[in-house]
């Protein structure tokens, strides 16, 4: 990637997206993706997608210090039907340690239950995990929970409950938030399957 030094440093300009606050930019990508793959049902399928990749600054702009200031992962693992582990982050060579980490495993069974536990971290800002479960989805009744907890301060930030009833026709949910101690109730209803007159009135 070559920008040459603009006539007005991003400073000087009025910010309108993210490309008005870059200035002058001289570097090169330089990475290794690897895929691991199979046939399953036919078609071709991603075992493991990992990308390890890192950004060399030829010049040193802005007030870099370092020639390869961070070393980033990208990865996402499929082995089993329904079940992903995803994850990303950014090592900081220079300081020896890591700036950034997400990773998220999920599980989805569409009968029964799916469930999913994110974990995020941000040098100095975030260290978070947090959950979410949904029982029985394609039931009359189910049920839906979330909650996330930082570690930072040792404090359960958010959590909330969801009960939901199904009919053929039409379905009713009962929901409570507590978000930083400001509780939130809420119901809702939603049709399932709309009248024939009206179906076919949106053809």
């Amino acid at each position: 990637t070559y920008i040459p030094e603009p006539n007005l440093e991003p400073d000087e300009v009025l910010r309108f997206d993210s490309i008005d606050l870059r200035g002058e930019v001289n570097d090169l990508l330089l990475g290794m993706r690897n895929k691991w793959q199979t046939k399953r049902r036919g078609y071709v399928h991603d075992l493991v997608d990992f990308n390890l990749y890192t950004i060399y600054n030829v010049e040193k702009v802005g007030g870099e210090t370092e020639d390869i200031p961070f070393v980033y992962f990208d990865g996402e693992f499929r082995y089993i039907d329904g079940f992903w582990v995803d994850l990303d982050g950014a090592y900081d060579v220079g300081e020896s340690e890591i700036r950034s980490f997400n990773t998220q495993v999920a599980l989805r069974n569409t009968q029964w239950t799916s469930a999913s536990v994110e974990y995020r971290y941000l040098r100095d800002s975030r260290d978070l995990i947090a959950g979410e479960i949904n029982l029985f989805p394609n039931r009359k009744w189910s049920y839906t929970g979330y909650a996330r907890y930082e570690f930072e301060v040792g404090n359960l930030e958010e959590h909330s409950h969801l009960i939901t009833r199904k009919s053929r026709c039409l379905g009713v949910g009962l929901g409570v938030r507590d978000l930083d101690d400001d509780i939130t109730v809420w119901a809702q209803v939603w049709l399932q399957a709309l009248p024939q007159s009206i179906a076919e009135l949106g053809r």
